[in-house]
């Protein structure tokens, strides 16, 4: 487990990120910790927030109100930049404001994350169940 004081400033970093989207219904963010042997150098290295994709427009939600399906989480967003960069993520530590989906934690457990922090749970546990059930250590905080 991360020291409080980092953990609660990569959480704050995440919200800040999550300003960053445009959807109105859940604005969320992630940033993205390389694994430290050091408990004073961990690192931000990549951040990601919900919202469309690259060209389309800015708008999250469909006229009724709900979430138009191509938006994309702000787990994958922070993800596909080091996947597109071939960053080996092992051990990597995630910071999201929402408790991943079960998609997100599906391509999360793959990517071999030592450990999840969220703010919010997401609509169901699941996402959490089967990041827990691969071994990856989940810790809800403020």
């Amino acid at each position: 487990m991360m020291k409080e004081k980092f953990a609660k400033a990569f959480m704050a970093s995440a919200h800040v990120f999550a300003d960053l989207s445009y959807c109105v219904r859940r604005q969320v963010g992630c940033v993205l910790i390389a694994p430290s042997y050091d408990d004073n150098q961990h690192r931000i290295v990549s951040i990601g927030y919900n919202g469309t994709p690259p060209g389309d427009e800015n708008v999250c939600e469909t006229a009724d109100g709900k979430t138009k399906p191509d938006v994309i989480h702000a787990e994958m967003n922070a993800i596909k930049k080091l996947r597109e960069e071939g960053v080996d993520m092992t051990d990597m530590v995630l910071f999201c404001t929402t408790a991943p989906c079960p998609s997100c934690a599906t391509e999360i457990a793959a990517e071999n994350f030592a450990a999840v922090y969220y703010s919010d749970v997401y609509h169901t546990e699941e996402g959490l169940d089967h990041l827990r059930g691969s071994g990856i250590d989940v810790f809800q905080i403020d």
